[in-house]
């Protein structure tokens, strides 16, 4: 294991998200950092930079309507 200052990046699962992280994680790698991508799961549809062991996935949820039921499970979620 490294002894190298981890880094997460924290960016939404669609293509305008990811590419400026895997940019920016590649630059800090360059520079020695050890890098994770904390996301979702529409993440694991690209390759690059970060592969599914260097990627965390946490649940997440879109605002679709002002429905009361479905803000409330999205806020849930």
């Amino acid at each position: 294991m490294s002894n190298a200052p981890l880094i997460l990046l924290a960016a939404g699962g669609t293509g305008g998200h990811l590419f400026p992280a895997e940019a920016l994680g590649g630059a800090l790698m360059k520079r020695g950092f050890r890098v994770r991508l904390v996301t979702d799961a529409r993440a694991l549809r690209y390759s690059g930079l970060f592969t599914r062991d260097t990627i965390d996935v946490v649940p997440s949820e879109t605002v679709r309507s002002r429905n009361p039921f479905s803000l409330a499970r999205t806020g849930f979620t």
